[in-house]
């Protein structure tokens, strides 16, 4: 899960992650900072989006409870995902 979060809200307390960038779809340049021990990516910095940074919520403490804020890659989405999303519509915690 990821949250699209403003960019001057994020605040790394321990290490400097590593990073590598590549040519997003928009062929903008999205830079992946991840960490250089494990390498869990932590969040990204996309230039389509310059003030903006997505965070890898289920890294963070809490972050399980965070809600998601936007769907990234929709383009993507397989086609079952609407279905899963419509079968949990009433259900106790049938959030996505």
């Amino acid at each position: 899960c990821n949250q699209i979060i403003p960019k001057e809200d994020l605040r790394i307390f321990r290490g400097v992650p590593k990073v590598y960038v590549y040519t997003g779809t928009s062929g903008k340049n999205v830079n992946c900072y991840y960490c250089g021990n494990c390498t869990s990516h932590v969040y990204h910095y996309q230039d389509a989006m310059p003030d903006k940074v997505i965070v890898r919520t289920l890294l963070l403490d809490g972050g399980d409870a965070m809600p998601a804020t936007g769907e990234i890659f929709a383009e993507g989405r397989l086609g079952w995902v609407r279905d899963l999303q419509d079968g949990l519509k009433g259900q106790p915690n049938g959030t996505m």
